[in-house]
């Protein structure tokens, strides 16, 4: 039997058994966590409430929501008009549920409660693991809810919200009240200053553009032009990123201009350069190609080690803000650095003096 063709018999079964191998991975890989989920309560499961049951009701309700901020929610009150339950909202998933003390019941912690979506398939699966359940009731708070207990004796309610809960209701407008903030913080702050840096971007790009297009009136060397725009980005980068925006976030705006000039100065350049170099190629299209390849492909490419490689390696800057930003300076440097040291091996065009 020929020898090639055992070498292509060979090649095939090796990357059959890789293939198989791989997909076995990955079928692998997919199906555990869905075995390790089965064992989870039908539905999202969270802590939803800490119950107390206190002598000292007024006392408490003025230190949780006067000494901690948090605010009242709702509360039941009995034909006297005395409160029988309150609930305070620490977050918005989790209360905080005072009783006072009354009908022989004893102060102190008295059970806390998890929330499910479904309350009546939560029961059926408990009871299939052997658990004693009873039947879901309405309770003060409008929940319906099962209550169980641990080994150790403590009481766990297992509470799904109908529409008509006097959580929920708290809930909806907690969420409601943090979008209508969130949305007059964009409007009023966040969208005026990104248009502003936009702006600054687009705005030292043009100049930057302008920049190249004098320079090459005077300017023999294609390396030198180069140059003239690398060699400033390598001190205006680490300056803008690492020390004005921490540090100085008003003039940032103003890095960004002059950040955007030597950058797209730069892209811009090898529109000019390519087609000399590459006369019969590139002619006519080293714009394109640049833009292209440059501003699109590697850009887009720099966009993600900033944001999925280099800011979550990094251990400085006190926020995620000043970690991006802290992993743009590391990017740009990366570029203007690894585009120096390119540079330094470029063709000069035919009949051009070299540097």
């Amino acid at each position: 039997m020929p020898d090639g063709w055992c070498l292509m018999h060979n090649l095939r079964m090796t990357l059959r058994l890789a293939l198989v191998f791989t997909l076995g991975l990955v079928i692998g890989a997919a199906l555990h966590p869905l075995s390790a989920q089965d064992r989870r309560l039908p539905g999202g499961n969270g802590i939803n409430h800490l119950a107390f049951i206190t002598t000292k009701y007024d006392a408490m309700m003025k230190f949780y929501t006067e000494t901690l901020g948090f605010p009242e929610a709702f509360t039941n009150r009995n034909a006297d008009g005395q409160p029988t339950l309150t609930y305070i909202q620490a977050s918005r998933n989790t209360f905080i549920e005072l009783m006072p003390a009354a009908d022989g019941r004893s102060p102190g912690f008295t059970h806390f409660g998890v929330h499910v979506d479904d309350v009546e398939a939560t029961a059926a699966r408990l009871r299939e693991r052997g658990l004693t359940v009873g039947e879901p009731r309405i309770i003060g708070s409008g929940s319906l809810t099962v209550a169980i207990t641990d080994p150790d004796g403590n009481r766990l309610e297992l509470s799904e919200l109908p529409p008509d809960a006097s959580e929920r209701e708290a809930k909806t407008q907690e969420f409601n009240a943090n979008l209508k903030k969130i949305g007059k913080i964009n409007k009023d702050e966040i969208q005026p200053r990104r248009e502003q840096v936009q702006f600054m971007q687009e705005l030292g790009g043009l100049a930057g553009r302008i920049l190249l297009a004098v320079a090459l009136v005077y300017i023999a060397s294609k390396r030198l032009l180069l140059w003239l725009f690398q060699l400033p980005a390598l001190l205006i980068i680490p300056l803008v990123w690492f020390w004005v925006y921490p540090n100085q976030p008003q003039y940032f705006t103003t890095g960004v201009f002059l950040a955007g000039a030597c950058i797209v100065a730069q892209f811009s350049y090898f529109g000019e350069y390519l087609p000399k170099v590459f006369p019969v190629h590139l002619r006519g299209t080293g714009a394109a190609f640049a833009t292209n390849v440059g501003g699109r492909m590697i850009g887009t490419a720099a966009a993600f080690l900033t944001t999925g490689v280099i800011a979550p390696l990094l251990t400085v800057g006190s926020n995620n803000f000043e970690k991006v930003a802290y992993a743009a300076g590391v990017t740009g440097l990366l570029v203007f650095g690894l585009g120096f040291l390119a540079s330094l091996f470029l063709p000069q065009p035919p009949g051009e003096e070299k540097v």
